[in-house]
């Protein structure tokens, strides 16, 4: 347990000081798209028009895939010399693997609440600087059932997007785990990246859950396979 703790160890101390520096990033840009877009598009007429723009979104789907590329790549760029040290180390691989799947799916987690605390000072925000746009205590859940985006992040009472939402953040903790042991390969899961565009980019429809369920179904399908890639692998030992 010990050593596998300071294999954890070395793996956060590389790592979760750019995981936060990339949030912080997303944070001032973002908030600096709120600022600015009532300014640029007059027509916008409240909260719920700012999050729901893809500039605002856009932001958020560039820090989630640094993010997740910042942990595939925590070990260096060097695969040939990291797979050979992990090969030599005191834990099984799936230790390691373990170790990587709790520590990716916090990081996920992690990104899930700091968009949603960059939409809550965001509202006050533009609440403080937009007089037309504060709508009193509620503002925050009033802008939850008028925007999509917001609405995946902060679903009240609905309770399918609590749970596709979850999903989609553990599964890319998952299949994050999975890049972290793959990248000892030296192979990058480059279509993972999609679905974090996929999902922020794509303008979400109140009240329909369809492009969030297809999500959450693909993503498992991919987590599914790729896990089942990485058993055959850590059978043969890692490295094929």
């Amino acid at each position: 347990m010990r050593k596998t703790g300071s294999l954890l160890y070395l793996t956060v101390a590389a790592s979760f000081w750019r995981v936060l520096v990339i949030l912080a990033g997303m944070a001032v840009v973002q908030l600096g798209v709120a600022v600015g877009i009532p300014k640029v598009l007059p027509e916008s007429y409240g909260a719920p028009y700012v999050f729901s723009h893809w500039a605002f979104r856009l932001p958020a789907a560039a820090a989630l895939i640094l993010v997740m590329y910042t942990l595939i790549r925590s070990h260096g760029s060097r695969p040939t010399q990291t797979g050979y040290t992990m090969l030599r180390l005191p834990v099984s691989p799936t230790q390691v693997f373990l170790s990587y799947l709790v520590y990716a799916v916090a990081v996920l987690l992690l990104c899930w609440f700091a968009q949603l605390a960059v939409v809550v000072a965001a509202t006050q925000l533009l609440a403080a600087l937009y007089p037309a746009f504060d709508w009193g205590k509620q503002m925050l859940f009033l802008t939850s059932v008028q925007s999509g985006y917001v609405h995946v992040l902060l679903p009240l009472l609905d309770g399918w997007s609590w749970a596709s939402t979850t999903m989609i953040y553990v599964g890319l903790g998952f299949i994050t785990a999975v890049g972290m042991v793959r990248s000892w390969q030296g192979k990058l899961l480059v279509w993972s990246f999609i679905f974090p565009l996929a999902l922020s980019i794509t303008p979400l429809e109140l009240r329909s859950h369809s492009w969030s369920t297809v999500m959450a179904v693909l993503l498992v399908v991919g987590c599914c396979v790729e896990g089942g890639l990485l058993v055959l692998n850590l059978r043969k030992g890692v490295g094929e």
